[in-house]
């Protein structure tokens, strides 16, 4: 992917950070199932989609931000959570903007 580490048609080595992409583990997944697994991943980053963004497991539509809206419905405003203001500010400046989606 473009700007994502790895080299360009000309053989210069590309900006960006370097992703790995799980395959599986042995004797789980063979040598020849890791190898088209890695070849697909390869294809999907020549054509710009993010191999590990298709493997990301996902946990029937929640997300971050839900659950934390969940959390803070639930247990923010008891007498066993102090500081329930101070959770509601985290959440909403630092969690959810980065991983909440």
């Amino acid at each position: 992917m473009t700007g994502e580490g790895g080299t360009k048609a000309s053989g210069k080595q590309m900006l960006g950070p370097k992703h790995r992409v799980y395959l599986g583990n042995y004797p789980a997944v063979s040598l020849s199932e890791a190898r088209a697994k890695a070849v697909t991943a390869l294809a999907q980053a020549k054509r710009g989609v993010h191999p590990r963004e298709d493997a990301v497991p996902t946990a029937g539509g929640l997300t971050v931000e839900k659950l934390s809206q969940e959390f803070m419905e639930q247990h923010g405003y008891s007498r066993e959570l102090h500081g329930a203001a101070k959770y509601e500010v985290t959440f909403k400046t630092h969690i959810n903007p980065c991983i909440g989606r």
